[in-house]
């Protein structure tokens, strides 16, 4: 079987046992190959870097790892990225701050970024999930979806496309193709981030636990 150009891997972030693994390798054939991650782990078609770190003290002891990720909407010599999908798998009843997904590397929660430069941004806190996004006025966010989970020993799957999100189960959708306030593929810089376990930003006081085993995947 003849391994496509475009075909890019997986990646899984165990938080668990603190090891990034990657489904195969692209060159010179698929393999397997793993990392611990904690010097940043760089997925082999260009994608997604991943950094990890063990949570100091006794906390969290069914999942002691963080993870802090960088996508790459448009590497060099591949198709851009035109959907992403995150999949998260819950261990326990997480609590505090455990998934946030945004398109600012200073996202911390609630639509703070980079003087408000982010626009979009998802965010688990315990059991409460929220949207928000950079208001139509300066200094201004909007709250645009909410809803209240049961993720225990469960799990969630996250779509993210040019300003269109899926969230699921539930299955959700939210779509800004006019007002443009979700995630922006366009934007200058190609990158989506995102924190598992923590928020985006490195913000101490916003962590968490329960976010097991994390699946990537690049269409």
């Amino acid at each position: 079987m003849l391994l496509s150009a475009q075909l890019s891997a997986d990646v899984v972030i165990d938080l668990k046992n603190g090891v990034v693994t990657e489904t195969f390798n692209t060159a010179p054939l698929p393999a397997a190959i793993s990392d611990d991650g904690q010097a940043g782990y760089q997925e082999s078609s260009g994608y997604a870097t991943v950094k990890m770190a063990k949570k100091t003290g006794a906390g969290c002891p069914g999942t002691p790892y963080e993870a802090h990720v960088v996508m790459n909407l448009a590497p060099a010599d591949k198709t851009p990225l035109k959907k992403l999908s995150i999949l998260v798998e819950y261990e326990g009843t997480p609590s505090l701050w455990h998934t946030h997904i945004g398109d600012d590397a200073a996202n911390n929660g609630y639509g703070g970024g980079s003087g408000l430069k982010g626009v979009a941004e998802l965010q688990i806190v315990g059991q409460d999930l929220a949207v928000y996004s950079a208001g139509l006025a300066p200094g201004k966010v909007d709250k645009l979806y909410g809803a209240q989970l049961r993720p225990t020993e469960g799990s969630l799957h996250f779509n993210v496309m040019n300003q269109e999100l899926s969230i699921s189960q539930p299955y959700t959708i939210l779509q800004s193709p006019f007002q443009k306030q979700l995630f922006d593929f366009s934007a200058p810089d190609k990158q989506l981030f995102a924190g598992f376990n923590r928020v985006i930003a490195n913000d101490p006081s916003r962590i968490g636990c329960g976010a097991k085993k994390v699946h990537l995947s690049f269409e």
